[in-house]
């Protein structure tokens, strides 16, 4: 790709979150919930307590917007799918409205501002590798270890189940997560629950994924 062509699509993502802004700047509450409900184009935008409804050309607009970044960031050759561009456009919809739209909210046009620079990092975010672990029953422990492509399939004995169990409590302590006690605790009863299972092996996902961290993450 020439520089020239870099920068017409800079100026394409940065024009289709802009039109996003402003979008959500001149949106009105008002009516949400008339008539046109469900009955023209509808999108629902839910996190946590926090749910907004959007209908007719206000539902529209939204799909229009959402196209445009997903078109712009498939130009740059992103590893982004559709739904991943779909779901960082929703929080940051979410987080915009969060104390209502402008009518309710005075400093609305400045957290804008906050928001499309979260976006844009979001966006382009560097990838992170996965590692995924999964039961399957049926294989002959005879046969492994066993590689295909990016899959890798292991006899889970005790002594391997028991490496998986240190493995993944270090990575969670190494995370600096407040919550990392409880999430060790938890993660270190799910994986003692498999003591005893025979026959069980491990593989990891296609695609990013290439080794496994914990048989509670799937992609």
């Amino acid at each position: 790709m020439n520089a020239s062509g870099g920068q017409n699509l800079a100026v394409d993502l940065n024009e289709a979150i802009r039109s996003l802004a402003q979008f959500i700047l001149h949106l009105s509450f008002d009516d949400q919930l008339g008539s046109g409900v469900f009955k023209d184009s509808t999108v629902l935008i839910s996190r946590g307590d926090h749910t907004i409804i959007l209908a007719g050309d206000d539902a529209d607009r939204y799909g229009e917007i959402l196209s445009s970044i997903y078109q712009a960031i498939s130009e740059r050759e992103r590893p982004l799918s559709k739904r991943a561009v779909s779901n960082l456009v929703a929080d940051f919809f979410i987080r915009a409205l969060k104390s209502g739209d402008h009518l309710h909210n005075p400093d609305l046009a400045e957290q804008l501002d906050e928001e499309e620079r979260k976006l844009k990092a979001a966006l382009f975010e560097k990838p992170k590798i996965w590692e995924v672990q999964l039961l399957v029953e049926g294989l002959a422990p005879s046969g492994l270890p066993l590689t295909v492509g990016q899959v890798s399939f292991g006899h889970l004995d005790k002594a391997s189940l028991s490496n998986l169990k240190k493995r993944v409590v270090e990575l969670i302590n190494n995370s600096g997560a407040l919550n990392r006690e409880a999430v060790v605790a938890d993660l270190s009863t799910r994986l003692d629950v498999l003591q005893g299972f025979t026959g069980k092996n491990r593989c990891g996902s296609v695609g990013q994924c290439r080794r496994q961290r914990s048989r509670d993450i799937v992609s």
